[in-house]
């Protein structure tokens, strides 16, 4: 039983600690660069066998998004490691138009920006968060902005008339989640709730059970209430469980 617990304590904290803690390298790879002046957050494309940041040119071989979020990173600066499956603060532009959490990201006239798509293409993953004018930076004295948010990388062609501009709740609750930026503090309080709650749930069910069995083997004429009473500590003990998860989840997001 407890080996039961750790699994479930270890698969609720994969899915609830930002990924940026968890990115390891078989979500990336490393490649040389073809220029020097890439940093985290940039669409990437492969040519040669070195990156260079995304264009219209090299729309069809992109891979990626650069970042240093690797388990592994090697400190040579010819380097960069690139997101090719997961979730990752990414450049992206109003060049499209307004990105809203949901959107699908292309590529745009800026080398390694992205921008909405607007039609069929190819799409680098989907927008996670809105893209927020106020916090944005103005390029080169244009009318066009750029800023980060986290896209849920993903390298698809994208037919929009038979495809659903809609990200999932559960990919919009990672998306804000990874967004944030924990302390250590923050996450040994989530460890603590998650465990205590798991750990609850799962004596009270081991108590239940117990007490059934023992009920209906002393009257079994009543086993219907016995078996009632069964499904009430099902669901109360799926009801701490829940309870830990949305206390986590607030920690993270308000805190």
């Amino acid at each position: 039983m407890k080996k039961i617990s750790l699994i479930l304590i270890f698969l609720t904290l994969f899915f609830l600690v930002p990924k940026n803690y968890i990115y390891a390298d078989i979500f990336s790879t490393q490649y040389p660069k073809g220029v020097s002046n890439i940093q985290n957050g940039y669409i990437l494309s492969l040519k040669n066998g070195k990156v260079y940041k995304s264009n219209y040119n090299n729309l069809n071989s992109i891979i990626g998004v650069s970042s240093t979020k690797g388990i592994i990173f090697t400190s040579n600066k010819n380097f960069i490691n690139v997101i090719e499956k997961g979730i990752i603060d990414t450049y992206v532009s109003n060049v499209g138009g307004d990105i809203v959490s949901g959107d699908f990201i292309t590529i745009s006239n800026i080398p390694g920006v992205g921008s909405l798509l607007t039609g069929n293409g190819t799409s680098v993953g989907e927008a996670l968060a809105s893209f927020n004018m106020k916090t944005a930076t103005r390029y080169r004295n244009s009318n066009i902005y750029i800023e980060k948010i986290p896209v849920s990388i993903n390298i698809i062609y994208i037919n929009n008339s038979t495809s659903i501009n809609n990200i999932s709740p559960l990919s919009y609750i990672e998306g804000q989640i990874n967004n944030k930026n924990l302390s250590f503090l923050q996450l040994a309080i989530i460890f603590i709730i998650l465990f205590s709650s798991i750990f609850s749930a799962m004596i009270i069910i081991i108590r239940g059970s117990r007490n059934t069995i023992s009920k209906t083997g002393r009257n079994p004429l009543n086993s219907n209430n016995i078996i009632k009473n069964f499904y009430k500590i099902a669901i109360l003990s799926l009801g701490i469980i829940a309870l830990g998860i949305f206390l986590s989840y607030i920690i993270i997001i308000i805190l």
